[in-house]
């Protein structure tokens, strides 16, 4: 066999290998990186942490997408924190900002999250912005769902 397609062979190999690792190391799932793939990337500044960050893009994204059960999956558990009908605030959050979500969104994270983080959404097509609170609870971030004027 040439040495030339030994070579090809061992960096197929290799690449394969470390395509699977990454895959399997990232501990995302298909559905995140298939949404992913569908829609506008989030403009960052701030201080996110990897959690923060997916949380934060899965709410605009649902935005975008028009998905209210989707929004209230995101929102703090109740016997966590005090919230108003998240079924209400999400309907809002929908009509309000739902259509400049599929446009260009940038997240700005206010400091480095202890058990809570801010964080503003601008919205470019709207230029107006919504402000979210995110809570770290026993095992995961969530948002905090607060009354909407909208």
């Amino acid at each position: 066999m040439p040495r030339h397609a030994l070579r090809h062979g061992a960096l197929a190999i290799v690449l394969a290998a470390t395509a699977a690792l990454t895959t399997a190391c990232s501990g995302e799932p298909d559905a995140y990186q298939e949404d992913y793939g569908k829609h506008e990337p989030l403009k960052v500044t701030g201080y996110p942490t990897k959690d923060t960050l997916v949380l934060t893009q899965r709410f605009v994204w649902k935005l975008a997408d028009r998905d209210a059960d989707g929004l209230e999956a995101l929102a703090a558990p109740d016997e966590d924190v005090v919230q108003p009908d998240k079924a209400k605030t999400a309907k809002a959050w929908l009509r309000a900002y739902g259509t400049a979500a599929k446009g260009e969104v940038t997240a700005d994270f206010a400091r480095s999250p202890a058990k809570n983080q801010d964080v503003t959404l601008t919205f470019k097509g709207k230029n107006e912005q919504l402000d979210l609170s995110l809570y770290q609870g026993p095992d995961k971030w969530s948002v905090i769902f607060h009354d909407s004027d909208n």
